[in-house]
């Protein structure tokens, strides 16, 4: 059922709401949770620490995956007997589990097996997770699980986080077919499984659009990352430099065309969903943002003609849009 939210004292100031009906509503109200949710809270912190100082105090891969065990039982037991006041308990014992048991895979078979397997089984473990557990912070992982596959992935150090992307264009066909895919399904789901549908079509779109960022400055020779890990060993740069002369190389210019044309037709296809316009907007800015200082820099000239530019197109915009809302089209 839906929670509807009423403000009584506005609705009584109006005059909509005596003050007797106002005090029947209040005497209705459910108690509020805040207390327990904060308990629930305190209780993952804890639980979070008090695993990882079992665990310096005996690092073992052993004891590592009996906590997630014990986390993602305790969680399935929330989840299967349906205790809505251990629900925020059981969310965070299901996130620590599936991470921990996903880490434990990795730690325990990451010097064995191959890099893609390795991450293609946390995937599932995850995908798995989220599916059991209705959890869309999961699924948000497993679009990121299947980059890692191809070569994709995040790095941080002291002030400062990078993205790395090793096969831009199949990235942009694999997370642009997969996010098309996912949104398709997301109404013929059921409501639970339809969130999250959305939520795993959106970081795959996401993961699109960083492919198209990383293809714009570099271009791409297609199959590198893949010709590299087919060899079985690290190749050096000479055998790398010989292979990129036969391979298909896609120009840089091909993938700021597309990723603009592709910002541009979602902006203009999906004008009344919120979180495709302002995405698509978003790297729109990033595109033109990038494309300008990599091919003008920073010169006094590159800078008075982009922001004359960028004001004629605020400008355009701007008229484009109260014209469509006066025809009840509106973005």
């Amino acid at each position: 059922m839906p929670t509807v939210t009423l403000d009584l004292d506005a609705l009584v100031k109006d005059g909509r709401l005596s003050d007797a009906e106002a005090e029947r509503l209040r005497a209705m109200a459910l108690p509020s949770r805040a207390v327990g949710q904060l308990v629930q809270v305190f209780a993952i912190l804890g639980a979070l620490g008090l695993a990882a100082g079992v665990i310096m105090l005996d690092p073992s891969a052993t004891l590592g995956l009996l906590l997630a065990l014990g986390a993602l039982g305790f969680a399935a037991f929330v989840q299967v007997r349906g205790k809505d006041d251990l629900a925020i308990l059981g969310t965070g014992m299901a996130i620590a589990g599936t991470m921990g048991l996903a880490g434990w895979f990795g730690l325990k078979f990451g010097e064995i097996w191959p890099a893609v397997l390795v991450n293609g089984v946390g995937t599932l473990i995850t995908l798995a997770s989220a599916l059991f557990f209705r959890s869309r912070f999961l699924v948000a992982f497993v679009p990121l699980g299947l980059a890692a596959m191809i070569g994709s992935g995040t790095a941080y150090w002291h002030a400062s986080y990078a993205i790395f992307i090793s096969e831009a264009l199949v990235t942009v066909l694999l997370f642009g077919a997969l996010s098309l895919a996912l949104f398709a399904a997301a109404p013929r789901l059921q409501a639970v499984h339809s969130g999250l549908s959305v939520i795993a079509g959106r970081v795959s779109w996401l993961v699109m659009n960083f492919g198209f960022w990383v293809g714009s400055l570099w271009g791409d020779h297609v199959g590198d990352h893949f010709a590299e890990v087919w060899s079985g060993r690290d190749s050096s740069w000479e055998e790398m430099e010989a292979w990129r002369q036969t391979a298909l190389f896609i120009p840089d210019w091909v993938f700021i065309i597309g990723w603009a044309s592709v910002s541009i037709a979602t902006i203009v296809a999906l004008r009344h969903n919120r979180f495709a316009v302002n995405a698509s907007i978003t790297f729109l800015a990033i595109n033109a943002y990038t494309q300008f200082f990599e091919h003008f820099g920073d010169s006094p000239f590159a800078l008075l003609v982009g922001g004359a530019s960028l004001l004629a197109f605020a400008w355009g915009l701007f008229h484009l849009d109260k014209r469509m809302h006066a025809a009840g089209r509106g973005f």
